[in-house]
């Protein structure tokens, strides 16, 4: 079984909510393949306390880390590539940061 939650966006972070479409056109992607799979509501955004923004806002914390699609996610969902050019943008910056660092 598969529970999805939608991304609760907050300050301080590149990612975004996926619109409702997308988290619908997911759903059915995974269910066509046999999986069950459910949509989690979501609560508390109004108040940061939705899942994914419980903690400190103030704190300095390093970010997070950016996975690559896999391809064959890349061809059914239109914004995998877009995340997959994402990441390799991510990488470069981590790249740069620790070179800096250094």
């Amino acid at each position: 079984m598969i529970n999805l939650i939608v991304f609760n966006p907050h300050e301080g972070t590149s990612f975004k909510r996926s619109d409702e479409q997308q988290v619908k056109r997911f759903r059915q992607i995974l269910m066509q393949g046999g999986k069950v799979c459910t949509l989690r509501m979501s609560k508390g955004d109004d108040e940061m306390a939705a899942c994914g923004q419980l903690g400190n806002p103030d704190a300095v914390t390093r970010p997070a880390p950016m996975i690559r699609p896999p391809s064959k996610l890349q061809e059914i969902l239109p914004g995998a590539a877009a995340a997959a050019e994402q990441h390799q943008q991510w990488l470069q910056q981590q790249k740069a940061m620790r070179r800096a660092a250094a």
